[in-house]
């Protein structure tokens, strides 16, 4: 009678352990708590484990998916009835671990920096223009003084006309570098 007990209940054959939590560093941890996963399965007749279902899992997400994992390949030895291998439906299982819980923080965190700046505040596009003139004027100054426009203290390109400049057709001035367009006395004969 105690044989026929003890057929009468699936028995757990293998269970591979989950890889435990991530350690979090030594100046870090406090005292270790217990964490605890519970789940819901059925046996099948071959004593593998079916229609999973995760009942609680203490602290969330913190090994839910691993223990889900494990039990997926756990294998179980059937209910043994009157010498046939039987179903087992509602079963349960707790897998309990040892975790450090994540340490409060007592400092603020720091500000994230502004987006407003200098470079932003005029609209990007019109800033990035302004900058990329002044950058340009202070390359010309160093140039010789025919290609400088004394009044403007910016540089003046040939064909320059009121702070216009041509640039070849299809060039957007966003995209690409300044070209302007210079006339050339060079001919090509064919």
């Amino acid at each position: 009678q105690t044989e026929a007990a003890r057929f009468a209940a699936p028995e757990l054959l293998h269970f591979p352990a989950p890889p435990p939590p991530s350690l979090p560093p030594i100046d870090e941890r406090e005292s270790p708590e217990t964490g605890r996963v519970t789940v819901s399965y059925t046996i099948t007749v071959n004593g593998e484990v079916h229609d999973l279902d995760t009942v609680e899992t203490v602290p969330k997400n913190m090994m839910e998916f691993r223990v889900r994992r494990s039990m997926r390949d756990a294998r179980f030895r059937p209910p043994l009835l009157e010498g046939k291998l039987i179903a087992s439906e509602s079963q349960s299982f707790t897998y309990e671990y040892q975790h450090y819980p994540e340490p409060v923080r007592s400092e603020p965190l720091e500000a994230a920096p502004s987006k407003t700046t200098s470079r932003t505040s005029r609209g990007g596009r019109a800033a990035r223009k302004d900058e990329r003139s002044k950058v340009r004027a202070g390359i010309r100054e160093s140039s010789p003084a025919g290609d400088q426009d004394t009044t403007k203290g910016e540089a003046a390109e040939p064909g320059e006309s009121s702070g216009e400049k041509t640039t070849a057709p299809g060039v957007t001035d966003s995209a690409s570098p300044d070209i302007t367009m210079k006339w050339s006395p060079t001919r090509v004969v064919g």
